[in-house]
């Protein structure tokens, strides 16, 4: 019986501690965003890097790195008004890219929701220009044995993180010049499993 209960409890512990990691597939990944002006709107994509999502004991943890000098924009045809506006985007005015080439979220926790739109809402540090704030995501979740998979539209106010280029809280008489503060991103997040511990 003694036997017995020592090989239940070592099993128990085998049950808890394991955990399932991804790795970011950044082939299969992608972010797409869109800002929008009093005068218009533009759009384009951004790369993720790399990362690893962690699953243990029914949380979800890990890190994505997001590449800001992938940035681009999708709906200017034109060449050099194109590339005028990512120069724009990768300067100091924006996401100072030269300093800057990354940003980065790092998941803290993920609780279940029932909505029609998201299976989880993802509470996490997101880091741009070496500024960290927490952010809220709802996301679509699915995870099994065969890989993890995410999607999510959400937005964030680029203030937060000192880019206030053409805000009107900012900034007056900027008229039709004026740039509004939330950026809308649409996020495909896929990762494949790495280890079992």
């Amino acid at each position: 019986m003694k036997f017995l209960s020592l090989s239940m409890l070592f099993l128990f512990i085998g049950i808890t501690v394991s955990a399932q990691t991804y790795t970011i597939d950044s082939d299969a990944s992608n972010m797409h965003w869109l800002g929008q002006k009093v005068s218009g709107s533009h759009e384009g994509d951004i790369s993720l890097k790399e990362g690893k999502i962690k699953l243990k004991e029914g949380k979800l943890s890990g890190e994505v790195i997001i590449d800001m000098t992938s940035i681009t924009c999708t709906d200017i045809e034109n060449a050099e008004y194109n590339q005028k506006l990512v120069g724009h985007l990768e300067n100091e005015d924006f996401f100072n890219v030269s300093d800057h080439p990354t940003a980065k979220f790092k998941i803290k926790e993920a609780k279940k929701v029932y909505r029609s739109d998201a299976t989880h809402k993802i509470v996490g540090d997101l880091t741009i220009k070496g500024i960290t704030k927490e952010i809220k995501i709802p996301a679509k979740v699915e995870m099994n044995t065969d890989g993890f998979s995410a999607v999510a539209s959400f937005s964030i106010d680029r203030t937060r993180w000192d880019i206030k280029y053409g805000s009107g809280g900012f900034f007056d008489g900027l008229g039709d010049k004026m740039i509004y503060d939330d950026i809308q991103f649409d996020l495909k997040l896929v990762a494949n499993p790495k280890t079992k511990k």
